[in-house]
């Protein structure tokens, strides 16, 4: 829809039904997470995969990037899809030999590309049982655009945003958006395909290379706020002492304010003691210092234990 890129007449003129969708939106993950609508989980690990807006994103080439991955590391994914542009009467398996009229196009393209494994059907609770069936090697689902399919509990969350970001910021029909951007601060992961919502090149006037690097994780999951933060940031060695990372923070700060955050956690290595002096002079409190568990992706040698700092904004 062309008009969901701006605030134009169209999209104000929808924007009463916007905020009705908005709210049914909003009632219904609450009801999911009361339990008061029923989920379940399949007993296996679940990655989920999705967009808070209408259409693709690259959500496609990163299912099968994941479960390449996986396969390399010694798991056996299956994968879990809508389906759509095909008429599913019942769940079934998509193979390459496959009619796209029957369990459409991508179906197939993530069955050729990824090797794995994949059913298609609307109940996505059912389609994961029937696949697991029929696969009883399958120890892990990556679930294919169900970011908003809250009948089946999931472990990861993974959601992409691509070049077009959240077009006019208006929920359907008024916009694109078939949750508000704050459903970002609750996934595991954001991966930016071009969009504007990535990290930042640290520049110095003078130098026509980037001299470091910062980013923003729009998300408020434990191991963010516990282990790996909010900010991340990098300083080449030649270029420290100089209070870029200070700086650099300083200029994302009104971002993650946009994104409807009051606090910042900010975590570094006790022995780090630039990463902590910068901290203090951005005004973050030591809340404490934590021991990373080893089953954690944060944990590292020599990284052990962070500090936890946070940053009121």
């Amino acid at each position: 829809m062309k008009f969901w890129t701006r605030r134009g007449a169209i999209a104000w003129l929808l924007w009463p039904v916007g905020l009705l969708f908005l709210v049914a939106v909003c009632v219904r993950r609450l009801l999911y997470i009361l339990r008061i609508l029923k989920s379940s989980h399949p007993g296996i690990p679940v990655i989920v995969v999705g967009n808070l807006t209408v259409g693709g994103s690259g959500k496609t080439p990163l299912v099968i990037w994941i479960a390449e991955f996986l396969k390399s590391k010694g798991w056996s994914p299956g994968i879990v899809s809508r389906g759509y542009g095909a008429q599913i009467a019942v769940p079934r398996a998509a193979t390459v030999a496959s009619d796209a009229a029957e369990v459409g196009d991508e179906p197939i393209l993530l069955s050729r590309r990824s090797g794995c494994p994949v059913w298609v059907g609307a109940d996505r609770v059912r389609v994961a049982a029937l696949l697991r069936a029929a696969h009883e090697d399958v120890n892990l689902l990556i679930l294919d655009d169900g970011l908003q399919h809250y009948a089946m509990r999931r472990d990861l969350e993974i959601a992409v945003v691509d070049a077009r970001g959240f077009g006019n910021g208006f929920p359907l029909p008024a916009g694109p958006l078939r949750e508000p951007q704050a459903r970002l601060r609750g996934v595991d992961a954001v991966v930016s395909h071009e969009s504007p919502i990535k990290g930042f090149a640290m520049r110095l006037d003078g130098v026509d290379h980037a001299v470091g690097r910062i980013s923003f994780r729009v998300g408020s999951t434990h191991t963010i706020e516990h282990y790996a933060g909010h900010v991340g940031y990098e300083v080449a060695a030649a270029f420290r002492g100089h209070r870029l990372a200070e700086r650099s923070c300083r200029l994302i700060l009104p971002l993650a304010r946009r994104h409807g955050f009051d606090t910042l956690w900010i975590t570094c290595n006790p022995d780090n003691v630039a990463s902590r002096r910068t901290c203090e002079r951005l005004g973050a409190e030591l809340v404490g210092i934590v021991d990373v568990p080893p089953d954690n992706d944060v944990f590292e040698p020599g990284g052990e234990r962070k500090c936890r700092y946070r940053l009121a904004l």
